[in-house]
Parts: structure tokens; sequence; C-alpha cells
């Protein structure tokens, strides 16, 4: 780093460097603005951004090495030569400016502490790509979770996965691998963790030269520690994890190291990137005498990029490091844990997005997968995750010095880490492979056909290629001669095909996608004949057989004859408003189209029978749908043979298919509705402080009936007084005992104080009043300068509305926000709408209301006098209520047909039927006689 010793308007102005800087000839244009992140220009304040310089370094000649140290070596030194080179420039003129920056060579870029005017000068320069803020990485939340009894003597998920087998019958416990994590520290002296960390010698002294990397700075001393969540040791110990004769780990005979890329919540970027970098090439604790040999094997996080550092400048940044990892021989995988809860598709998001980054998702002891398992679709459609591993209710090392079972920070990525390790450890072959190793990963996973977000029942958005099975991946490692196959896939005028289906039949059969640029490769195949099959969408099906010699790769093109197809189009819509950005999807096939601001889609199909498959964006109200649609074949043979012209110029048009999604509910059965809706104010004005609000009315939801509810200024009320955390979650959030609403659950603060932040206000009459609870004038605490306001309205009839105004920005918009409701904890019934994604716009309103519930309500009252019973018990159906102070009762009830009794004391008992229709209010007053 190098140090700031004034501010950089004080060393030399801006326009005299440039001049001196500028080649002789090349005119000073005006600033390029286009290339700053709008967040940087922004923001006044002094503070840190990152230059992104263009063009990569050539990391050919590292692929192409062997061995990985060699790997490790070559990768080191093209990224190092090619950023003192790229970054000359811009590195003089801070110094020379007195700026303070720090560069890093693995990704080529260069963290700057400086204001919007510093950022504008650094953008004239040519090299510049890009300029982004420092933003910020989350870390995932941990629950805790109840304890599952042992199988077989072991960890239930150690059990699933079959580690105990490699263990046994291959005499391998991951011995001679060293896996990495990228984190905020971990408890190096942990009994399950001490003696397999690297930087432990055989006497048990320790050094932590080369094993431990504090880049943020987080420790009190040089050595390991974990003072935050603790997340980072339980995460380890899944990996490695093992004390005496308890093992917790996968693969507890291999080491690992660990680099600290976080200080505070959220972590600071650059740190995780300097971090990152040091996996590449480990250094002493002065940072110094890289060693790119000690590199680990493997290198995980769980970390989670958060959704508002996304654009095109951080997901470049992100994609250099991760192409650095696999070319110097480094597997990398990451969970998908806590990206948006509660079973939404279209959530893989950060790491997991990117073909170089395998990601996981995770399961429970019932093989169901998690609500808090991201989903996908990947970057440009491809299914992701790329497979699942246990993640819920994991037993693991605890910060304390102890130990504790618990779900949540992607511990199925830890379960995948910990595979490679024993794969590696038993099938030294493998070790560097990563395209072998990804592809014996997914042969050997067990299949769980869910195409609930798309997919196939092989290979799926909800569990990539299945659930991991370590045994057989270990067991099917190949351990004869090996050669490899390659090619390219084009129809017959060379038009490469992306997205065709390679399949290479065998003991061991092998299926790969082809890429963009119509290329696939097969690598690590048994020597000899393969029978190679390849399918594509709207194309003949080609069979070939091709011999695979040992050591080498051999090159099989295919060309694709087309068949004749029928261009389907349409509009995907909910109530009758357009769907943008949902995917259409061709059931069976990697074929997929997204529609456009309109709604609208396009895709090609062959003749015959197909399912299109749709889903929709996370933060819409609208569910998924499978439909079916034919493809005329007789015409369809007609117009190949051009026999019928006038048949074939009718054909030619597209054949229409509008498909009408329904709206997405959740367990219990509210649904959404994203409108316009106008804006609406308290008029009453609250103290400061947390809320205690009595409502007018009594408010039903969930199935239960609410008088108060507890108001936060983090953006949410409670129906249960439960206070949350002023961190936000993903739903269900695991607080809730009754239920809880959050039209904006974020740390906020109010800019205005002391002047109220929340106003009230019951509208209408009854039985249809509303209840009116305005955040006013609120501002998020990561930018204060920012304001928003938004009010929640409760309606008499049990519905939920959230409306918004002031939205200016992604944080305003939800970026860093959670947005939906949840219900009791014990049903997990919950509607998340949105996590941390930047959904809301400027007067924009959403409306819940169950879509299978109707009313049943009234007052119980003394026939002879006419006055209220309170505590008279109403029975309807199988639910049990009583009576309020002013005898009414109100009953949230599925739509059906129920007998009311209602008794009290010495009052005879009466009896109803009524018929609760869905969205309707059913009246039932009822007079109880005394003297029974």
């Amino acid at each position: 780093m190098v140090n700031s010793s004034g501010r950089w308007r004080a060393a030399l102005t801006a326009t005299a460097v440039f001049a001196l800087l500028l080649p002789a000839g090349v005119a000073q244009a005006a600033p390029e603005s286009a290339k700053i992140n709008k967040a940087v220009l922004s923001d006044a304040r002094t503070s840190s951004f990152l230059v992104r310089l263009r063009d990569q370094a050539d990391l050919t000649t590292a692929l192409q090495a062997r061995s990985k140290p060699e790997k490790g070596k070559e990768v080191y030194q093209a990224k190092v030569e090619f950023a003192a080179s790229s970054q000359g420039r811009l590195q003089r003129m801070l110094t020379e400016q007195k700026v303070e920056f720090t560069p890093f060579w693995a990704v080529n870029a260069v963290k700057v502490v400086g204001d919007a005017d510093l950022a504008r000068h650094i953008a004239k320069l040519p090299e510049v790509e890009s300029i982004e803020p420092n933003a910020t990485v989350d870390d995932p939340r941990t629950f805790p979770a109840m304890a599952h009894p042992k199988v077989n003597g072991v960890e239930w998920n150690l059990d699933r996965i079959g580690a105990p087998r490699v263990w046994n019958e291959f005499g391998t416990r991951g011995e001679g691998i060293v896996v990495g994590n990228i984190g905020r520290g971990v408890k190096f002296d942990h009994p399950a963790l001490a003696t397999q960390y690297r930087g432990r010698k055989s006497d048990g002294s320790v050094d932590h030269n080369y094993s431990w990397y504090d880049a943020a700075r987080s420790c009190p001393s040089a050595a390991p520690c974990d003072t935050f969540t603790g997340n980072d040791t339980r995460y380890v110990s899944v990996m490695v994890g093992e004390a005496g004769a308890d093992t917790i780990g996968v693969a507890p005979g291999a080491k690992w190291i660990a680099a600290s890329g976080c200080r505070f919540t959220p972590c600071d970027y650059a740190s995780v990137l300097a971090a990152g970098q040091w996996m590449l090439a480990p250094t002493d604790l002065g940072g110094r005498n890289p060693r790119p040999d000690l590199a680990p094997d493997v290198v995980t996080t769980n970390l989670l990029f958060s959704p508002a550092a996304l654009g095109a400048g951080f997901r470049a940044l992100q994609k250099q490091l991760l192409d650095a990892w696999v070319a110097a021989g480094i597997f990398p995988v990451f969970g998908t844990n806590l990206t948006v809860g509660y079973g939404l598709c279209g959530t893989i998001y950060g790491l997991n997005q990117d073909d170089n980054g395998y990601s996981v998702g995770m399961f429970d002891i019932n093989n169901a997968i998690s609500p808090y398992s991201g989903r996908g679709p990947g970057t440009n459609g491809e299914v992701k995750p790329n497979i699942a591993a246990p993640g819920v209710m994991i037993r693991t090392a605890a910060v304390d010095g102890g130990y504790s079972t618990v779900f949540g920070a992607d511990y199925g990525a830890a379960h995948v880490a910990g595979t490679v390790a024993l794969l590696w450890s038993a099938a030294p072959s493998l070790r560097r492979d990563i395209p072998a190793t990804r592809a014996l990963l997914d042969r050997t996973a067990i299949d769980v056909d869910d195409t609930s977000c798309g997919g196939t029942a092989e290979k799926n958005n909800v569990w990539g290629e299945g659930r991991l099975d370590a045994y057989a991946t270990v067991r099917d490692a190949p351990r004869e001669a090996v050669g490899g196959l390659t090619g390219k896939i084009t129809s017959q005028d060379g038009t490469p095909l992306a997205k065709a289906v390679v399949t290479v039949s065998g003991a061991q059969p092998r299926t790969v996608v082809t890429d963009a640029g119509g290329n696939y490769e097969l690598v690590r195949l048994a020597v000899g004949n393969h029978r190679v099959r390849v399918k594509k969408l709207g194309y003949r099906t080609a069979t070939a057989v091709a011999t695979v010699p040992a050591t080498s790769t051999v090159s099989h093109d295919v060309r694709l004859r087309p068949l004749p197809v029928r261009t389907v189009s349409g509009t995907v819509t909910i109530d009758g408003a357009p769907q943008k950005g949902a995917q259409v999807a061709v059931a069976g096939t990697p074929e997929s189209v997204g529609t456009d601001a309109a709604g609208r889609y396009r895709i090609s199909l062959p003749r015959g029978d197909h399912e299109l498959a749709v889903t929709s964006l996370p933060e819409s109200c609208a569910g998924g749908r499978t439909v079916s649609i034919e493809v005329d074949a007789d015409i369809a043979k007609d117009i190949a043979k051009d026999i019928a012209k006038d048949i074939a110029k009718d054909i030619a048009k597209d054949i229409a298919k509008d498909i009408a999604l329904p709206r997405r509910t959740d367990s219990f059965g509210y649904a959404c509705v994203v409108g316009t809706e106008s804006y609406v104010a308290g008029t009453e004005p609250k103290p400061l402080g947390r809320q205690l609000v009595q409502l007018p009315f009594a408010f039903p939801f969930y199935g239960e009936s609410h008088r108060e509810v507890t108001v936060s200024k983090d953006g949410y009320l409670s129906l249960d007084r439960t206070v949350r955390s002023q961190l936000n979650y993903p739903l269900p959030s695991y607080f809730s005992q009754v239920g809880a609403i959050y039209p904006f659950w974020e740390e906020t603060t109010s800019p205005a104080f002391p002047t109220p932040w929340l106003y009230t206000a019951t509208l209408g009459t009854a039985p249809n009043r509303t209840f009116v609870l305005e955040w006013r004038d609120v501002a998020p605490v990561r930018d204060p300068a920012s304001r928003l306001s938004y009010s929640v309205l409760l309606g008499e009839d049990g519905s939920v509305g959230f409306r918004y105004r002031g939205i200016s920005n992604d944080l305003t918009a939800g970026s860093s926000a959670t947005i939906g409701i949840e219900g009791k904890r014990d049903t997990t019934a919950a509607f998340p709408f949105s996590y941390d994604r930047p959904v809301l716009t400027d007067g924009m309103s959403l409306t819940f209301a169950s879509q299978r519930h109707g009313l049943v309500g009234g007052t119980v009252v003394d026939a002879a006098s006419g006055q209220p019973l309170a505590n008279a018990t109403v029975k309807i159906g199988d639910e049990v209520t009583t009576t309020a102070a002013d005898g009414t009762f109100i009953e949230q009830m599925p739509s059906d047909d129920y007998s009311i009794t209602v008794s009290k004391g010495d009052y005879d008992t009466v009896t109803r039927e009524v018929d609760v229709e869905v969205g309707k209010r059913t009246t039932v007053d009822l007079a109880l006689t005394a003297g029974r």
C-alpha cells in the first residue's frame, strides 16, 4: 500500500498531471464519466473506489502446464508482470499526487482513496476500463438447529454422502490436500481444527507464515482468530474437523489455511479481493515473499457478494479472480445459502453465477431441499447450482471451543470442498484437473427430479446434477489410461451451435453442453471407441464413433442438419399484465428464452409435442407454469417438401401461444399483486422509539387475530412483540412466533431527529376499515443522505398493502432490504417478495391477500340485555377462539362449509351453519340465553 501524506490536489493540479502523463499528440478529452459507476460520482465525501484496467494477462501457458507448482508459478508471473506494465502510468500518477492506493495483480485493478473529482481525472487514462465503488460483501447468517442422532456411528451428513466408506475402503481421509477458506477468520486452536492447521508443526509449535493472512486486520495478534459470528470456524470444521474419535469433517486428513477479508459488517470488497489474491500466492505475515507453490488445492468462501455489486465491472473483477484460481489448478467451490429465502427461482448470484465457480445447494436429513438454498438459472440461463449437499442441522465446531448444531453459512459447499480433497488424495492423477473433477462430481451425483425452476429431471435449477455422493465420486475416479475428446458443433452452413447436448456412451456415460461458440470438451475418457450422440433442438440428432487415444485429446467436429421448424411466440402475463424477465424453457432441453419488457417471447420448435416451462423473476407475484404445444407434423412435412406453397405461406406465420401465469402463493395461501396504487400517508405522529401500537380492530393474519403490533424503525412490524435484528434476513426469518410484516426490513435512521418517523391513521368504517402505519423520511444507515417513505395498510379483511415513495437509488429500492410477510415459525408459512434486490420503484404498491381463505366474524351478545359477551368460546370447524371485550370475534378460515358453536358458562350453546368464500366476509351475530 502507498500511504497518503496529504490531499491529492495539493501535490499537483490534475490538468498538469495529465498533460505530463499523456503521450505527445494525444488530445485531452473531457472527463469520461461513462466509465465511472454512478455510485462513485454521487459520493461527495472522501472514500475509496476500484479502478479496473483494460485487458488481462494471458494464462495460456499456465493452463497447459502439467504440475500444480508449474501452474501456480505461471499464473503468478503472468499476472504480476502484466499488472506492473498496464498499471504503471496510473501508479506513477497516484504516487506523484500522494494519493493512497493499493494495487492488485490477481485482478488488474487498483484501490484508490479519493473522491468523485479524482475519479473523473483517472477516467481520462485510456487504459482505464471502469471505476467502481469499493462495495460491500455480506456474510451469511447461521441459525441454531436441532441435533440429529449419529448414523452408523458418524454424523448423519457424513454418512449421507458416503465419506466413511471412502475412509475405510480407499484408505484416504484427504491426506496431502490443502483447503483454503476466505472469510472472517478461524479459531485455529479449536480441538477439531488444531492438528489440521497447516501452520502447526510436527513438534506442536505453530508458524502462521504462509498459512494465515489477515487482509482486513481483524485479529488482535498475528494468530488466526474468529472474533465475529463463528461462521468460518464452523465452516472449516465441516471440511476437515476431527478431535480424537469425534469426526465432524468430510476430509479430516487434509490441511487448512485461511485468509480474513472482513473486519466489519458488511465486509470491504477490496479486502476480500486481497484475501483471494493471497490464495494464489500465500505470503509471510508481513505480506512479502509470495509462494505460489504453497497455494491451496481447493478454495472456498461463504461470503456473499451483494446484489448491488453485480454490475458489469464487479462481474469482470470476479471473473478475473475465478479464472486465475482455475488456471493455477485451484478448485473453487461456493454455496448458495441465503441469497433469497424460501424457494424462489433465479436467486443465484455473486460467485455462483460464473462458469468457473462450482456452486452448491443444500438439503436436510430428509433429502428435502432447504428453503434457504439458492436456485437458478445462472448466467445466460445455465443450470445452477451445480450440485447439492447436506446443509441443514449440521454439527460443527463452535467458536467457544465446543460444538453446536446449526444450519446456514453454505455448509453444502464445505461438503463438496471436503469431497474434492478426498478425491484428489485418492486419485492423484486428477489433482489440478478441474474439468475432470467437475465432470466426475456431476456424473456421480444422485439425480433429483425437480423442474420447478427449469431444467430436466437429471439436471435442474434446484438440485443441479443432484445430491453429492462422495463415495461414488472416489470409486469412479479413473485409474487407467485416459484421453480426451473435443470439438465444435455447427449447422450445415458452419454456424456454431450453442447449447447442443453431446453425450458419450460407455461404462461411464458423459454429457456436456456446447458453449456460445459451439465448442465442447470431454476430459479423462477411457481409451478406446466411444459412441458420440449430438442433440440440438431444431436439428437432426447425429451419432458417430470416436476413438480416444491414450494421454492425448482427439478432435471430433459434428455438423447437424436442420429440421423444419415453426416459430412459437406469445405473451406471458399474470392477471393480464405482461411479465418482463420470465424464462420460457423447452422441457428436456437446455433451450430457453426470456421475455422482453412487454412480456413477449419467441422460440423455434421442430414438429412434434413440446412442453414449455415458464418461471418468473423472484420479485414477481407470478408463479410457474408448464404448458403443452403441438407443432403439426403433416403440415411441417408439406413445407419441407415444398408441396403446397399456399399452405407453406400460411404456416410460415408464428404459432401463437400466450401463457397466463398463476399467482405465486405461500403454504398458507397468501398471494401478491404489484401495482401503482396511490400513496397513503399516516396523520397521527407517534413518539420516538420502538412502538407498541393498538389496532382499532381485530386484524386476521395467517389464521390468527391480532389487536396490537410492535413497530420497529428498521422497517418491520411484528405481531408477537418479538424484536428482530437490525440486519435483515431472508424469509422465513425464524424469529417469528406468530407473524411479522416487512415493508422494508433494513437498518434505517431518522435524519429529521427529533421529528417523529412513525405516523398512523384509521380509514373507512367497520367492517371495511384500514389501519395505516407510515415510516416517513427514513434513510438506510448505509446512505444517510437518502430519504424514503413507505406505509403499511392493514385491512380489516386481512389484506396487507405496501406503498412506497422517494425511491431514488438502489439502496432505497431495496438492495439491502427484506420485503414480504411471514406467519408462524412452526409452519414456516412465509411470502418472501425480495431479499437484497433493488426491486422497488417510486409510486409502487404491493398488496398481499389469501387466495384460499375468507373471514367469519360477528358479535356475541346476551339475548335478554343485548350486552356483548366477552370470553365466549367460539368453535368454527376445528378452530377455537374467544370473543373480545366488546363481544366480537373474527377468524380467517379456508373456503368451505362450517358449523359454528358458541358457548359461555351458564348460557345455552348455539350452533349455526356458515359458508365461507374466498375473499369474502361472512357475518354471524349470535345471542345466547342465560339460565341453561
